[in-house]
């Protein structure tokens, strides 16, 4: 079946860097040429949010979001040793129920 569609955008990651770089690229991938040819938008994590937001026409609400986010809203500190600690103990759980 010939829709027309045969253009694929792949997002790839890195973090809220990316997704902010993204945003520009999807923005312009939309005003662009290349738009109506767009079948498919591929993506992981924030990546298919974005994607979906950008197939949903909604890419205006995805930059009001990210350009609102405060660190304390997205990023939690966290010690390394709690880390440390916590990934032995799902370990040990692991290795119990194996």
């Amino acid at each position: 079946m010939d829709n027309g569609r045969d253009v694929s955008a792949v997002l790839s990651g890195r973090a809220l860097k990316g997704i902010l770089m993204q945003l520009g690229f999807l923005q312009r991938l939309r005003q662009s040429e290349l738009w109506p040819r767009v079948g498919w938008i591929l993506g992981t994590s924030a990546r298919a949010l974005a994607g979906t937001l950008t197939a949903l026409d909604r890419i205006d609400d995805l930059e009001r979001f990210l350009l609102e986010l405060r660190p304390g809203e997205a990023f939690r500190a966290q010690r390394l040793c709690a880390w440390r600690s916590s990934a032995a103990a799902a370990g040990r759980a692991l290795a119990a129920t194996a």
